[in-house]
């Protein structure tokens, strides 16, 4: 994980690998024509909805592994305090009672790296059913709809062909089990509210509500007035003791029409067969799977995911705004400790994979897209940096005004060039991407030609003691600027809650960026950026010729 930065205002399309999984993976929860009406009778306040800002490239920070003593309260503008209930589930409460808010964020170490195979499209499915409430929340008549979802359910499983069976008397039992079902959800769908959650929480005053899913983690986070605040307590304890999956079919051929069009502009088969490639034995092997797997997904499927990933020890909880650290126990103790701790899922062996060859792994994907070339290093934790050092190597290789960026509109020709780092899970394995992108009239082979040429001239790149100590600045101040932003306070809180154990992970993160030496940057450029790319990606226009250069074997 890393911390993002926006891409410049340039006017050109970004094509960023971690932008892609933003844009792909961000909900509205008022999009679809999901707010009505309708009112909620269990929370009688008047409100405003507030249109969600859509995260186009707002990438979460990732902290050192160490954990250090909690920092000093200047440092958060507040009382810190963390405490974690019987069940597993950590909490954070960082008190500042300058407005009357309160900013929460709840993180789930899942995403869809770790979804099933042949089921891309779980994580999605469930935060879209996160918005239409829960089994007694957002819902006319709670046990007459569970019934007949159940009884959907149960017609939905039984839809496969039957082995050793007439095929003609097959198709007929499936096709009156399909029939039958769309029948029960019919009748279900006109007990259930829909997108009662947004409507509920708009209520409230809520804004900036978010969710966010990733390859490794998925984020829920919004702001809202603090007299409001245990209503957040509550939703999510009803969600995680009694999820519901209404309208659950309606979302899943909404989401794959969506994800029908964004194949339109993003490069998923390139992505796809990059990490295939580079991690045939490992979670990330499955990202980027085809889109139309959403068809295989059913709701017990998504319930399956609920109970395994969605369990107190695998969340963390941030809380930051008017609040106190004795309201939000009693709080998380009324609604959310009877939660069960439920043990971790045991993740299924990888199907065996031929020993991978160290050669450069080639690539090459055919769309209707500008002609772009990825360099891709796989990177796990032994081969790894610090990430104060990783951190800053980005800023001043591959950021905006980055070396590569100044010297690709100088001299290369390139459209534009960053440097980007996947998405890593807790393990710290990621990919490391150089990505070009160039002007439909130039060749790819050329495209990929000045691509390596300017990767290798960071040979010669020289690093001053004021370059480093900008960068360093440019940084902290960064991060000092999230901190002091309620909104970003609470998610940087919340992962480094959930991932290392402690808030103060963020302090020695602060520390760490003020011993970056220019040495450690050129070791790290060196250990990645000047040794052979694990694989080199390459996809342009259906028109060209993608082909890779003579003497170069072809993926």
């Amino acid at each position: 994980m890393a911390i993002g930065v926006p891409p410049a205002s340039t006017g050109e399309p970004h094509i960023g690998f971690a932008g892609f999984l933003l844009y792909h993976h961000s909900s509205n929860p008022w999009s679809h024509e999901r707010v009505n009406s309708l009112r909620p009778d269990i929370w009688k306040r008047s409100g405003k909805l507030v249109l969600m800002r859509l995260i186009l490239w707002a990438l979460p920070l990732a902290v050192g592994t160490a954990a250090a003593a909690r920092p000093a309260p200047d440092l958060w503008g507040g009382r810190l305090t963390e405490f974690r209930l019987a069940n597993g589930l950590p909490i954070a409460v960082l008190e500042r009672h300058t407005s009357p808010i309160v900013a929460f964020h709840v993180h789930i170490a899942a995403g869809v790296a770790d979804e099933p195979e042949g089921k891309a499209g779980i994580s999605r499915l469930i935060e879209r059913s996160f918005w239409n409430g829960t089994e007694t929340l957002g819902s006319r008549g709670a046990a007459e709809e569970k019934a007949l979802l159940d009884r959907a359910e149960k017609l939905m499983r039984s839809q496969s062909p039957a082995a050793g069976s007439d095929p003609t008397q097959e198709r007929l039992r499936v096709q009156r089990n399909r029939d039958e079902a769309k029948l029960e959800l019919a009748k279900a769908a006109g007990l259930g509210i829909p997108g009662f959650v947004a409507q509920a929480l708009g209520a409230q005053g809520a804004s900036d509500l978010r969710y966010f899913l990733g390859s490794a983690s998925a984020s829920f986070y919004l702001t809202i007035p603090s007299e409001s605040a245990e209503v957040l307590f509550r939703l999510w304890g009803e969600w995680l003791h009694r999820p519901s999956w209404r309208n659950f079919y309606i979302e899943r051929s909404s989401l794959r029409s969506e994800a029908s069009r964004q194949e339109l502009v993003v490069p998923l088969p390139a992505l796809r067969q990059l990490f295939a490639a580079l991690f045939p034995d490992h979670r990330f092997r499955n990202l980027g799977s085809p889109m139309d797997q959403f068809e295989n997904v059913l709701a017990s499927d998504a319930a399956d995911f609920f109970r395994a990933y969605y369990r107190p020890g695998n969340l963390a909880i941030a809380i930051v705004g008017d609040v106190t650290a004795e309201q939000a126990k009693s709080w998380a103790n009324k609604h959310l400790a009877s939660i069960p701790a439920r043990e971790a899922p045991v993740s299924p062996a990888p199907p065996a994979s031929p020993p991978q060859s160290k050669s450069l792994q080639r690539i090459s994907v055919a769309a209707n897209l500008p002609p772009q070339v990825w360099m891709a290093w796989k990177r796990t934790r032994p081969d790894l940096p610090g990430e104060a050092t990783r951190m800053v190597m980005r800023a001043m290789v591959g950021g905006p005004s980055g070396w590569l960026s100044r010297q690709a509109a100088a001299e290369s020709g390139l459209r534009t060039v960053r440097l980007e780092s996947s998405p890593s899970d807790t393990d710290g394995d990621d990919i490391l991407l150089l990505m070009a992108l160039s002007d439909p009239s130039i060749p790819l082979d050329e495209v990929e030609t000045r691509t390596v040429k300017l990767a290798a001239r960071l040979s010669e790149w020289t690093v001053s003691a004021d370059d480093i100590s900008a960068a360093r600045k440019n940084l902290r101040a960064g991060l000092l600027l999230r901190l002091e932003d309620p909104y970003s306070c609470a998610d940087l809180i919340a992962r480094s809650l959930r991932d290392h154990g402690s808030a103060g992970a963020l302090s020695a993160l602060l520390s760490d960026i003020e011993t970056v030496t220019a040495e450690s940057v050129k070791a790290a450029v060196a250990q990645t950026l000047l040794r052979q790319p694990d694989a080199i990606v390459r996809t342009g226009p259906r028109q060209a010729r993608v082909a890779p250069p003579a003497g170069e074997g072809s993926k």
